[in-house]
């Protein structure tokens, strides 16, 4: 007798297991997808960077004698303070400002905090404190699926300080790393340093007009964004 075939039959049980599976395939890839989209442009804003100087070098005291010297950050911003009749406080920055988004250039200023909490930025003008790119940057960029951007610069540059009481003209290899990272995720209109490290020497003079000859570094870094609202 031959054999009865029963018809194929339908599982439900794995039916709906294979469906809630497909369904949550599909969420998961429009999940990613979402998060990969294009962050918000950000409006206008101000970065900072702290500036570390740090020159070293010889100073020509007399017509047969030379002596070392150092200078700082906070010998600038002495220097500063004294052509400026500015008492800066102890503790005082100087910071590079570069305002993203707006119709201006790079600029120094000096921060202070008085009283603990209030911050005073004191902008230095730009006949005693600096820089200028030399030429052309090579360098080298990408861009993510959020749309930052980050660039890797190598170039020359020269930072000049006139003052009263001293003066100097560097200039060197500098390297910097730059993106568009805004504040709360948010993209900047333009992208902006995150580090800047310059190797530099030159020539300047000390407080009695003697000349020096000076070598060091010049180091930006502590990013820090302020939106203009």
């Amino acid at each position: 007798m031959q054999a009865v075939t029963e018809p194929w039959t339908i599982d439900a049980e794995f039916m709906n297991k294979s469906v809630k599976a497909g369904i949550i395939s599909v969420l998961l890839a429009m999940s990613i997808v979402a998060n990969k989209a294009p962050a918000a442009t950000a409006g206008a804003a101000n970065v900072f960077l702290n500036v570390n100087i740090v020159l070293t070098g010889v100073d020509q005291i007399s017509d047969n004698g030379v002596a070392r010297i150092r200078l700082t950050s906070q010998d600038v911003i002495g220097a500063i303070g004294h052509d400026t009749t500015n008492s800066f406080p102890f503790g005082s920055k100087l910071l590079l400002k570069f305002p993203v988004g707006q119709e201006a250039g790079p600029s120094f200023v000096v921060r202070s905090i008085i009283n603990r909490t209030n911050v005073v930025d004191f902008d230095v003008p730009s006949n005693i404190l600096w820089f200028v790119q030399l030429g052309d940057w090579v360098g080298s960029s990408r861009t993510n699926l959020l749309g930052v951007i980050t660039v890797s610069q190598t170039t020359i540059w020269e930072v000049e300080f006139q003052s009263s009481v001293g003066s100097f003209d560097v200039q060197g290899f500098t390297t910097a790393v730059l993106d568009n990272r805004g504040n709360l995720g948010a993209n900047l209109v333009d992208t902006c340093p995150i580090t800047v490290s310059s190797r530099v020497n030159g020539t300047g003079s000390d407080v009695a007009g003697n000349s020096t000859v000076l070598q060091g570094s010049i180091i930006l870094s502590g990013r820090k964004i302020l939106d203009v609202h």
